[in-house]
């Protein structure tokens, strides 16, 4: 029930929180609603009986594995914006592009068979984490050099920081025996952000670091000028206003309910992990989804594949003594 409730007034609160119409506020804020609906269907659906390392292997021979395999293809193929397999049907249909987001130093941020490198960089992301926790297991060393290639050939930055965050995760989590508090959690990874928007003007002096400082900066003003939010309509009909970091988005549309559904979601989280302690790898979910909400401070990551696979790893985990591996 208290799922249920939690998801209804996200949603509620988003559409009516907007000054635009009623219409208008479904429709930017689809990208929203779906996560919410898709979290609140899978609580309360009875628990079945998944392996986790049985589904992360089919993670990885299914999407990490042709994705990365179609980088490769991508590095030695793709010299131009025209190259790009997505490139034209999207621009017939009025989006535009910009270079700086598909090549760096003349060089492809590969795609894979994602439409934007940061789905195929985020993918990488979640692999290296989650076979580097089972790097006992058998091959799993090779998926961890495949995982790290991806990032590579994403070339995007954060995910390098976002992996320095999951060792310290890491570290942090076996040191608690197993077992991590939800304050100590949420102090942890609001404590990482904060330490890496001080010191990114010291280390960075591109367009790219210092607009991520801008946008929060103008995120926390917002939030004392309207701290109940403007609703889905402040993104925009078009996303034009959409910001980089997907939390910054939840400020501006729940205001102060964001902090609350920050609290609610590492709360459940580490709650439900913890109960299930006993499982093998029942530390893969926790960790994979700490990590990927840390990374949602600096991008967008809006309605990403991945992110219906890691909640699906968190409420479907197997929970019962005798299945365990």
């Amino acid at each position: 029930m208290r799922v249920i409730i939690f998801s209804i007034v996200g949603v509620l609160w988003g559409l009516f929180r907007s000054s635009g119409p009623l219409s208008e506020s479904i429709l930017i804020g689809k990208d929203y609603i779906f996560p919410f609906l898709f979290f609140c269907s899978l609580c309360i659906i009875q628990s079945s009986s998944i392996s986790i390392k049985k589904v992360c292997n089919i993670f990885f021979f299914i999407v990490v594995m042709p994705n990365f395999l179609f980088g490769i293809w991508e590095l030695f193929n793709v010299k131009n914006m025209h190259d790009i397999w997505f490139y034209e049907p999207l621009l017939s249909l009025g989006h535009g592009f910009a270079s700086f987001n598909h090549f760096r130093n003349g060089i492809i941020r590969c795609n894979g068979f994602f439409v934007g490198t940061l789905s195929f960089a985020v993918t990488g992301f979640c692999s290296f984490i989650i076979f580097f926790i089972m790097r006992k297991e058998k091959y799993s060393y090779i998926k961890i050099l495949v995982s790290f290639s991806m990032l590579l050939m994403s070339q995007s930055r954060i995910f390098f920081v976002g992996l320095l965050f999951f060792f310290i995760l890491y570290l942090f989590y076996y040191l608690s025996k197993k077992k991590i508090d939800v304050i100590h959690t949420l102090v942890f990874l609001l404590g990482s952000f904060l330490l890496v928007l001080f010191i990114l003007p010291f280390v960075s002096s591109d367009g790219s670091a210092l607009g991520r400082i801008t946008q929060w900066s103008n995120a926390l003003n917002l939030l004392i000028t309207h701290p109940f939010g403007q609703g889905f309509s402040s993104i925009g009909i078009t996303g034009d206003n959409r910001a980089d970091s997907y939390i910054i988005d939840l400020i501006r549309i729940y205001g102060i309910y964001s902090i609350v559904l920050l609290y609610l979601s590492v709360s459940f989280i580490v709650t439900r992990i913890n109960s299930i302690s006993y499982v093998k790898y029942s530390e893969v979910p926790l960790l994979l989804s700490i990590s990927f909400i840390y990374i949602l401070f600096f991008q967008s990551l809006l309605d990403t594949p991945i992110l219906y696979f890691i909640i699906l790893l968190i409420v479907k985990v197997k929970s019962r003594k005798d299945l365990y591996e």
